[in-house]
């Protein structure tokens, strides 16, 4: 994604964040929220903060997978 080769999920555009650096097992985020990311209290609704996390951690896991495997949980 970072090289261009891959593109970016839909989620990234709809809350305006992109990745910015990966390696084993560190990945980050960078966004900026805009005024549809603020809650009825007038502050960044959790949620915003929540998915950048989300993918930050699930990326991270991801990058010490070996290529094409997927973390499945055990049946």
């Amino acid at each position: 994604m970072i090289a261009g080769e891959l593109p970016a999920p839909p989620i990234s555009q709809t809350l305006d964040f992109i990745l910015v650096e990966v390696e084993f097992g560190r990945v980050v985020f960078q966004g900026r929220p805009g005024f549809a990311h603020y809650n009825p209290m007038g502050t960044v609704h959790g949620g915003w903060i929540a998915t950048l996390l989300d993918s930050a951690l699930g990326c991270a896991v991801q990058s010490v997978q070996p290529p094409a495997r997927a973390i499945r949980r055990p049946s």
